[in-house]
Formats: structure tokens, sequence, C-alpha cells
């Protein structure tokens, strides 16, 4: 099973301030196939770097956009942080076995 964690930030262009997180999610598929799908269905086109880990272990990417709030107008700057993993479940047998 392929998981993807995404921590969303935001914050307001031209803010002095730094990026506040906003969501978390976690989101599960079969196949890096379904995965890959998800995140060009969710993010297009839209820039991206790479998030490295360690030595140098690609686990991510940052996704960088900017959307306009509906109630004042202003621009407002994301970062999703997505990274991705391997997960496996063994199965065990039942108690009595």
């Amino acid at each position: 099973m392929i998981v993807l964690v995404t921590m969303k930030s935001e914050k307001m262009m031209g803010s002095k301030q730094g990026y506040c997180i906003t969501y978390e999610n976690r989101d599960e598929f079969a196949s890096k196939k379904e995965a890959r799908a998800f995140l060009k269905e969710k993010y297009g086109k839209n820039k991206k770097q790479k998030m490295y880990i360690n030595e140098g272990t690609h686990i991510g990417y940052v996704y960088k956009f900017k959307t306009k709030m509906s109630s004042n107008g202003r621009m407002v700057l994301h970062e999703d942080w997505v990274s991705f993993y391997e997960e496996t479940v063994k199965q065990t047998s039942p108690l009595g076995d």
C-alpha cells in the first residue's frame, strides 16, 4: 500500500509572517500508479519541488500555488508538503492457533 501524507500550509501574499499549517491528511492507494494519478489530478501543473531526508532520500514533493480569497480578494500562497512511503501490513493468525 502506498501512503501519501499531506501537510497544507498557507500565508497571505505580502505577509512578513511565515506559513501556518492549516491541515494534515493521509491518503492510501493500492499502487504507485494510483497515487501518481491522484497527485496529477489534484495538483496538475503547479510548481513542485522535491523533498529529501537524510542522505538525499527522495520522500515527496512540495507543491506551490496561489489562490484568491473570495471574502476580501487577497491572494493566498499555498505550500502542500506531500510525503510518500510504502506501508506493508503483516497478517497474523487469530489468537488460539
